[in-house]
């Protein structure tokens, strides 16, 4: 009887198990038109609060750029979007978000800013586990933009974030950048 019902504890184990990670794989990552989740964030610098909403920033386009900190381009990145959150004030709102993926650990973040000017007008997320797992990408640096309503409107590489592209977006004119594809 005890050996009966190991086994049959053992079969549900597997069935939940199973279950979960199958789910976990079904959930397709989020492209351009997808409405943006309201999630917080932990390891966040050079903001009001250690913790980040996305929702905080509803009605304003928001640009994540992933970033890492063996990505050159990445780092080369900073002072321009540095002086367009600056120059553009409430209207926008750059998020340098680091994810865990990328293998960075804290010493060498805080390594990397010590060796670069830190941007002044940019939120820090420091190794990111739910943000950039909601999208595919491969190659470094990567933007997302979610536009003031709260939908993704462009996925893009460097090259985009201009004050003339984040203009026409805020002046709600349709553009079409290119979708960055890894």
């Amino acid at each position: 009887m005890k050996k009966i019902t190991i086994y049959i504890v053992l079969a549900l184990l597997c069935l939940n198990f199973s279950a979960r990670s199958q789910n976990r794989e079904s959930r397709s990552p989020l492209t351009i038109g997808d409405t943006m989740p309201d999630v917080t964030v932990q390891h966040v610098t050079n903001y009001h609060s250690k913790t980040l909403r996305l929702s905080d920033f509803r009605g304003r386009l928001v640009i994540l750029d992933f970033w890492a900190t063996w990505c050159g381009s990445c780092l080369k990145q900073f002072p321009h979007l540095d002086a367009l959150a600056s120059k553009l004030g409430k209207k926008v709102a750059i998020i340098l978000v680091n994810c865990k993926k990328t293998r960075d650990d804290q010493a060498s973040i805080d390594y990397t800013f010590s060796g670069i000017k830190r941007p002044q007008h940019l939120p820090v997320v420091a190794l990111d586990t739910v943000i950039g797992n909601l999208f595919a990408y491969t190659t470094l640096p990567h933007y997302v933009w979610i536009a003031p309503d709260g939908r993704i409107c462009a996925i893009t590489d460097q090259f985009q974030v201009n004050e003339a592209n984040i203009s026409k977006i805020l002046n709600g004119e349709q553009i079409r950048l290119p979708l960055k594809k890894d």
